[in-house]
């Protein structure tokens, strides 16, 4: 299990992305929104899943995140 820190991007191409060709999934709260996360991760080459599996890069757990967190954990 992985943590990362998500801030404003800087101008950058998508090949050079850190987060190309990765795959996120999100849990619990977020500010301002988990869409606009999503979004961000997306807009960058990341794919966004909707569930935690062995094929899982990042799963980005925010306030309120359980049921995910604990399955990725067991992973």
């Amino acid at each position: 299990l992985r943590y990362v820190v998500l801030t404003a991007p800087k101008a950058m191409a998508v090949a050079d992305s850190p987060v190309a060709g990765k795959s996120f999934c999100f849990s619990g709260s977020f500010d301002p929104n988990k869409e606009h996360w999503e979004n961000l991760v997306t807009s960058k080459g990341g794919v966004v899943r909707g569930s935690v599996s062995g094929k899982l890069d990042f799963l980005v757990a925010g306030p309120g995140s359980k049921s995910k967190t604990e399955q990725a954990q067991s992973k």
